[in-house]
């Protein structure tokens, strides 16, 4: 992951991961794809530069997407559901800096995976869980 991020060059301060890559960057569990949140600006540059904008099939969250090195990369400007809702600004302005890129907390994945809880939700909790009684 850290190695497209590197390669997609993106402007520093309009970006930051979150989703399964946090997971990954802590070394609590593989993911297959990469998610950001992206600010409005940003999102137009992607969709200009011919990323797909797609719909979630959960939240009906719009983004823009495509595929880099076999890994699909999904940017949202904003998602979520009533029972979360991302503070994207906040993440954006303090991120967890992970090998020069900036990643959502932990904590706040954690809080996120709880209130959704879904199945997947569930299992990252749990793995989150032991992670932070490791240390």
């Amino acid at each position: 992951m850290i190695k497209i991020l590197d390669e997609l060059q993106l402007p520093k301060g309009e970006w930051v991961v979150f989703g399964g890559a946090c997971l990954t960057a802590h070394d609590i569990r593989d993911t297959s794809d990469l998610e950001l949140f992206v600010t409005p600006r940003l999102f137009k540059q992607l969709k200009e530069q011919g990323w797909e904008e797609r719909i979630t099939n959960s939240t009906d969250a719009l983004y823009v997407t495509k595929i880099y090195h076999e890994v699909p990369i999904l940017a949202f400007i904003q998602c979520g559901s009533h029972k979360w809702v991302p503070n994207v600004a906040s993440y954006l302005a303090d991120p967890v800096v992970i090998d020069g890129h900036p990643f959502m907390s932990l904590h706040e994945m954690y809080e996120w995976k709880k209130a959704t809880a879904r199945p997947k939700d569930k299992v990252d909790v749990r793995l989150i869980e032991e992670h932070m009684k490791r240390g």
